[in-house]
């Protein structure tokens, strides 16, 4: 326990969630952890005492808009010692915490873009009473590998397969996670049924010709091979998400997956702005390629 610091339930449940999806932003936080507080202010003095205690490592935004006053974005990570302080309270190492230098500012917009959806989709869990769902996330390793390994050694994530025309292709999706979701067989009997989902946060800074050559012939394979089975031995299904930032950008990807096998079983697409703990389970937010409305489970 740091000296001179009080720990309430709150503090530990905010340092947990922040070492869960790696960093978030003061706007997030004090929508989550202090809706009472009207002007954020208590909020930011809060994070300011977890900094001043060694526990977070703020990071100081490089862009900032002219166009909306107000504060420069911070964003906050765990630092070591604040895991070790959750592992403590908890009994959990929380799974992410700053190993390395601050990241570049195009890495910061996309990990939050991915710490948001985390939040959205474990809140629905709890909201539907589902058990909570595991995530990886891109930059994941394997511990007991040295850092010099191959990549798909290393990296939990990175897989590399034969392409359908036997070149080796690539894949790194940006996270993936596994639902439980509860089944009655026709038995009567109840059981779960795992559904691996494979994330892909799309900022509109990849061309379509990016997609269609550097990303979608890892997922062909790895959908062909079915080896999302081994990365989850549970999972009875699977689906690869897209949450984009408009509908314009959208329907222009539908019409580049469209391309793929058995595209409209497999990939659905969202609007980020439609992404809340209400909607992204429950609600028909989700689109094929082909423009059908649905659920993310359907």
């Amino acid at each position: 326990m740091p000296k001179g610091l009080r720990l309430q339930l709150r503090d530990i449940t905010l340092l947990d969630e922040l070492g869960l999806v790696g960093l978030l932003d003061t706007e997030t936080i004090h929508a989550r952890h202090f809706p009472k507080d009207k002007h954020g202010t208590y909020c930011r003095r809060r994070l300011q005492l977890y900094h001043h205690h060694g526990l977070t490592q703020q990071v100081h935004r490089s862009i900032t808009s002219t166009t909306r006053p107000g504060r420069i974005p911070m964003v906050h990570r765990l630092t070591p010692a604040g895991a070790e302080l959750v592992e403590h309270e908890t009994g959990v190492c929380p799974p992410q915490f700053a190993r390395s230098k601050e990241p570049k500012e195009h890495t910061i917009q996309h990990r939050l873009g991915v710490a948001k959806i985390m939040l959205a989709v474990n809140d629905a869990c709890k909201l539907h009473a589902l058990q909570k769902p595991e995530w990886i996330l891109d930059y994941d390793v394997d511990h007991g590998v040295p850092i010099g390994a191959p990549k798909a050694q290393r990296f939990r994530l990175y897989k590399e397969f034969s392409g359908r025309d036997g070149k080796r292709v690539a894949l790194s999706p940006d996270a993936a996670s596994l639902l439980y979701l509860p089944v009655t067989t026709p038995a009567g009997e109840k059981t779960q049924h795992g559904l691996a989902l494979y994330w892909e946060y799309d900022r509109s800074t990849e061309t379509h010709s990016q997609i269609i050559e550097q990303k979608l012939p890892g997922y062909d394979a790895l959908l062909g091979h079915g080896a999302y089975r081994k990365l989850w031995p549970p999972a009875q299904a699977v689906r690869v998400l897209f949450v984009v930032q408009s509908e314009q950008r959208l329907a222009n990807l539908s019409a580049t997956l469209l391309r793929q096998p058995d595209a409209n079983a497999y990939y659905r697409l969202a609007v980020a702005r439609n992404i809340d703990a209400r909607h992204v389970l429950a609600g028909k937010i989700w689109r094929t390629p082909g423009g059908d409305h649905r659920q993310i489970l359907g």
